[in-house]
């Protein structure tokens, strides 16, 4: 049964807070009242929130991810105390930008555009995260409003950490606040890149920066080039590189006709590397 979210509502359960339209998955029926699971049932909606309990399947679990696999057994004990695993469906928002910052998250499974949005309604896409990488982690050592607004386009599973709770674990882990400054260091140059990309150049530069990038990330070398599998839509390919999908269109049947690169659905081979790498 579909229930209108009411943002103001909240539900404490223990230190664990959660808000008007998530579904919770009790793991032991001792956890919570009848009453309680009643309150929740009623508010529920396609957002579904399971608490983690640690552990050392949740430990394993976790090494397998980019962001906690250079962590040491210690570390990923203790953070896997602090996890809460929330589940989102395709198009659900996680946050708007000029929220509270309230926590920082992780991908367990899935996709999340992190996205700025202008005042007449044009949309930015600034990163798309996929398993294993944090965001909204700059708002970790001071209270301040999310910067961006994050959205998943597929069915993600992620992590969630409590600020409060992270800070306190950062004090007695520095190997953890290491990693999380590698992170906002890598996005700092990241930024740099995107600023002259928006800036500077022309379409034609963009969708080449563009692939180049998708290939860097999830491209697979073949004998005729390389193949990526294009598992976002085109207005968020576009919103990427600051272009309208018709104008990314043209930039990638223009490719296409001067052999450079050939689509097949939702699937991009490059032909000619060397070539789209000048293009850049």
């Amino acid at each position: 049964m579909a229930v209108k979210r009411r943002e103001k509502d909240i539900i404490l359960n223990g230190d664990t807070i959660f808000q008007t339209g998530d579904i919770v998955t009790i793991l032991s029926t001792e956890e919570c009242s009848c009453k309680y699971k009643m309150l929740l049932i009623e508010k529920a909606t396609n957002n579904t929130l399971i608490h983690s309990f640690g552990g050392k399947d949740m430990e394993q679990i976790l090494k397998k991810l980019k962001f906690f696999s250079t962590l040491d057994d210690e570390s990923l004990k203790t953070l896997s105390k602090i996890l809460v695993e929330r589940e989102y469906k395709k198009g659900c928002n996680i946050f708007v930008e000029g929220e509270k910052a309230q926590a920082v998250y992780v991908v367990k499974k899935g996709k999340v555009k992190i996205y700025k949005t202008s005042q007449d309604g044009k949309e930015h896409i600034i990163h798309i995260m996929t398993d294993g990488e944090v965001f909204a982690e700059s708002c970790i050592f001071e209270v301040c409003p999310y910067p961006a607004s994050a959205d998943a386009i597929e069915d993600t599973i992620v992590y969630v950490i409590d600020n409060k709770k992270l800070e306190e674990v950062l004090e007695k882990h520095p190997k953890i606040a290491v990693e999380l400054v590698k992170i906002m260091a890598k996005r700092l140059r990241m930024v740099a890149v995107q600023i002259e990309n928006l800036s500077l150049k022309d379409s034609t530069q963009k969708t080449a920066t563009l692939i180049m990038h998708l290939f860097k990330i999830k491209g697979v070398e073949i004998k005729e080039g390389a193949k990526i599998q294009l598992d976002i839509s085109r207005t968020d390919m576009a919103n990427m590189v600051g272009l309208t999908r018709e104008t990314l269109t043209r930039s990638l049947f223009k490719f296409k006709s001067e052999g450079i690169i050939d689509i097949d659905g939702k699937e991009l081979t490059i032909i000619d590397l060397d070539t789209l790498k000048d293009l850049t």
